[in-house]
C-alpha cells in the first residue's frame, strides 16, 4: 500500500510566515533600541568629555594668572585682568595673562600668553596671540571649547565677600587686593544642565 506525504496547508503557511515576521519586527526592536541607546550614550559622553576639557582649560589658565604689563598694537596696556557677563547669561567675556606656557619646540616666544575667553551666540571660545606684546600683524587663534550653550555667566569674590558679576584691573597699583578671592562659572548645557564651578584665586604682587 502506497502512503502519500502530507504538505503543509496554506492556512499553516501563513501562520508560520506571521509568527516569522512577528518573531522578526521584535528582534528588530530590540536592536534599534539598542543602537539608539548606544548612540545616545556616545554622544552624551562626547559632550562630558568636551564640557570636562573646557573646564580643565580656563581652570588651569585662571591658576596661572600673570600681572605683567602686556601692550596692544598701539602700545596701550591691555587689561591685567577683565571680566564680564550679563546677568541674563547670554554673553560673557574674561582677558588676563598667564604664566607657565610651555614651549617644547623652543619657539622664539614668551613663556607668558595672553587670552580671552569669550561667549556669545551659544559658542565658548578660547582666543590668543601668538606674541605676547600685540602687533597690528599679530595672529590671533581662535580655538571652540563649547557649542549649544545655552548661559554662561561669571562671579567674582571680592574682599567683603560680595559677589560682583565685572572685574576689571587694568593697571597695577599698590593698594587693595589686585586681584579677586575667587571666580565662579556657571555654564547651561544640555543633556547636563546648569554646571556650577569654583576656582580660588592667589592673589600676586
Amino acid at each position: 500500500m502506497m502512503r502519500h506525504s502530507r504538505g503543509f496547508t496554506l492556512i499553516e503557511i501563513l501562520v508560520a510566515v506571521a509568527i516569522f515576521g512577528l518573531l522578526s519586527i521584535g528582534a528588530y526592536t530590540v536592536l534599534d533600541a539598542g543602537m539608539r541607546s548606544r548612540a545616545q550614550t556616545e554622544s552624551r559622553l562626547s559632550s562630558l568629555e568636551a564640557l570636562q576639557r573646557a573646564i580643565h582649560v580656563i581652570e588651569k589658565d585662571l591658576r596661572m594668572i600673570s600681572l605683567r604689563v602686556v601692550r596692544d598694537e598701539f602700545g596701550g596696556p591691555l587689561p591685567l585682568l577683565k571680566g564680564q557677563s550679563e546677568e541674563s547669561g547670554q554673553q560673557a567675556d574674561l582677558e588676563f595673562t598667564r604664566a607657565d606656557w610651555r614651549n617644547p619646540a623652543g619657539l622664539p616666544r614668551s613663556n607668558l600668553q595672553h587670552v580671552v575667553y569669550r561667549f556669545e551666540q551659544g559658542k565658548f571660545e578660547r582666543l590668543h596671540s601668538i606674541f605676547l606684546d600685540q602687533a597690528s600683524n599679530s595672529p590671533t587663534i581662535t580655538r571652540t571649547l563649547l557649542e549649544d550653550v545655552k548661559t554662561f555667566s561669571l562671579e567674582f569674590l571680592n574682599d567683603q565677600n560680595q559677589w560682583n558679576n565685572n572685574w576689571s584691573i587694568l593697571v597695577l597699583s599698590n593698594s587693595g587686593t589686585m586681584l579677586p578671592k575667587a571666580i565662579k562659572i556657571k555654564i547651561e548645557i544640555e543633556p547636563f544642565g546648569e554646571i556650577e564651578r569654583l576656582i580660588v584665586i592667589a592673589n600676586k604682587s
